[in-house]
């Protein structure tokens, strides 16, 4: 019996650090996460507020050249209107790709905590069919009935 005893503590244990191992992985993901969208608040913030410096540089000197918004001036304009736009996408979609990743991390701890937790149950299962086999243990049923009909009777389950 002891190495039974043994083996269903070992595997407790094992269940243990594997949902604790998970849930640490779910608890790191969900830093990454929050980190990801934080910076990618504050990158898109500093791009946008950037854009708007330049745009308001380039307007200001044109405005104080006398000269209007056309030709050069005009494709300087939208040249860096364009470039801001582009830079605040890939912004986004880099951000998009952490807060992916983070959310994956955050899937697969879940998973590995379920895991550990479902494949100790089965392991204690095993261990406990394989002690009944090997022990003898088999259910018998009782010899003699626990009620007669008159004990049946007197609470009107007849």
């Amino acid at each position: 019996m002891w190495p039974y005893l043994l083996a269903a503590g070992s595997t407790l244990l094992g269940m243990q650090a594997g949902r604790r191992a998970g849930e640490a992985e779910v608890g790191a993901g969900s830093e990454d996460l929050t980190s990801a969208l934080v910076a990618g608040s504050f990158r898109d913030r500093g791009l946008s507020e950037k854009r708007d410096r330049a745009l308001s540089r380039i307007r200001a000197r044109t405005g104080a050249s006398g000269v209007e918004l056309a030709g050069s001036a005009l494709e300087v304009f939208t040249n860096a209107a364009g470039q801001a736009a582009r830079d605040l996408i890939v912004s986004r979609i880099a951000t998009e790709r952490e807060v992916a990743v983070a959310r994956e991390r955050i899937r697969g701890g879940a998973a590995r905590a379920q895991g550990a937790v479902t494949g100790g149950l089965l392991e204690l299962g095993a261990l406990g069919l394989d002690y009944a086999k090997t022990s003898g243990l088999r259910y018998k049923a009782p010899k003699t009935t626990r009620f007669s009909d008159s004990d049946l009777q007197i609470y009107g389950w007849d």
